[in-house]
């Protein structure tokens, strides 16, 4: 159920400090009115965003660091509260009125804190769970406009653009790496990045990762950077994909020179992309993966059935879930780059058909659980929707029935 707009006025402008992509002032509840319930959903927040963000085995403690600065500030509260109980409610089929008794509670203190330019990290924290709550609630327009709001905000941090000073906290990094994969959802077509300046160095990117992971598993660390990498790789495709969508729509361009240039921007992409397969940690999880992959086929009693697979597709098998679901993201980043240079739905270019095969494939023994949040598995199957579409399916001829009992095991399985 999405965010409801009645009673919710959004400045559209974003010029002063008091227009952030915020609510216009409402009266706010009496905060003790549902403070007997928070606990519940407090934990539910700690236990749970995590995951749905996909960081939960990456970053375990950045929520908790949120949670610490809550204590001290109720509009920070009201909105984890907001975020956790949208969740919570959505997940038990209940309608998320307690989320908005919430929204009303911590939006007039976020507003507070702009208007008296008590700009700190806990007011940061609060617009970007506001941006977050709006994307789940599938308000993209609200969504977008809390994310501008948040690009101004850490601009205190910001000497320039992509870059971030020495005293940044390494969780409000955490914070803007999760704001540019929100970002992705709106720009995933022709529409303008709001985070649209990204490295493609790692060392920017480990230097704060090294303090956010776990200490007893230092191997998070690469892990961490190479998701980030493949996630800039993604936010620098969007740019040249909306930039091709102008060139071509341009009556004055010559466009053998623009496809031209076109295909010269997208191989840069590519190479970087097949660049990224050659990670030190990439490599010896595709060692362990194609060891497992062998010992499955070579003995029979491991391959069952009933093992989970897409179609008629051999199976794979990953022990190594979070190398999985990252590689799911590897093969739809290929197929997004794909679509530059022929913009068109179908299984064309051949190298489009494999990645949109190979995410399937990956996918269906992945499974949702550890591909929703770390590789936006809905982004992935969108793009393979497009690839493998049934009005032009590749496999050749084949039954409904059977198609679609197909799908029913592969979605059973896999969740």
């Amino acid at each position: 159920m999405p965010i409801p707009d009645q009673a919710f006025d959004e400045p559209r402008s974003y010029g002063k400090i008091d227009l952030y992509p915020l609510y216009q002032q409402l009266r706010a509840p009496d905060a003790e009115m549902i403070q007997d319930f928070e606990s519940p959903y407090l934990h539910f927040f700690l236990q749970r965003l995590p995951i749905n963000m996909g960081f939960a085995q990456l970053f375990p403690s950045v929520f908790g660091t949120i949670f610490a600065h809550s204590m001290t500030n109720e509009g920070l509260r009201f909105m984890m509260l907001a975020v956790s109980s949208f969740l919570a409610d959505n997940m038990a089929e209940r309608p998320p009125l307690r989320s908005y008794r919430y929204l009303q509670m911590g939006i007039p203190r976020i507003q507070q804190a702009l208007t008296d330019g008590q700009i700190d990290d806990a007011l940061i924290y609060s617009v970007f769970l506001a941006a977050y709550l709006h994307l789940i609630g599938g308000e993209l327009a609200s969504t977008r406009r809390h994310l501008e709001g948040l690009r101004l905000l850490l601009q205190r941090y910001s000497p320039s653009p992509g870059e971030f000073s020495p005293d940044m906290p390494p969780e409000l990094m955490f914070i803007y790496r999760m704001a540019i994969r929100m970002d992705h959802q709106w720009a995933l077509g022709d529409q303008e990045a709001i985070f649209a300046f990204v490295t493609n160095k790692d060392g920017p990117r480990r230097h704060w990762i090294q303090r956010l992971v776990d200490y007893s598993q230092p191997e998070m660390v690469e892990w961490a950077v190479a998701q980030f990498a493949l996630d800039d790789l993604f936010t620098r495709a969007i740019a040249i994909n909306r930039r091709a969508i102008q060139l071509r729509a341009n009556p004055g361009q010559d466009q053998d020179l623009t496809e031209t240039a076109i295909r010269r921007e997208t191989a840069k992409l590519l190479e970087e992309h097949e660049t990224w397969n050659q990670r030190e940690c990439v490599k010896a999880a595709r060692r362990q993966q194609e060891a497992e992959q062998r010992m499955m086929e070579l003995n029979d009693d491991l391959l069952q059935p009933e093992q989970v697979r897409f179609l008629h597709y051999p199976p794979l098998k990953f022990s190594d879930k979070l190398y999985g679901a990252i590689l799911v993201q590897y093969y739809w980043v290929k197929i997004y780059i794909t679509f530059i240079t022929h913009p068109h739905p179908g299984p064309y270019p051949y190298e489009r058909f494999e990645a949109a095969v190979d995410v399937c494939r990956t996918y269906a023994d992945v499974g949702w659980s550890h591909t929703c949040g770390t590789c936006r598995v809905v982004i992935g199957l969108y793009l393979t929707g497009l690839t493998l579409g049934e009005p032009m399916y590749p496999t050749g001829i084949f039954h409904p029935d059977t198609y679609l009992n197909h799908r029913i095991q592969l979605d059973r399985g896999a969740t």
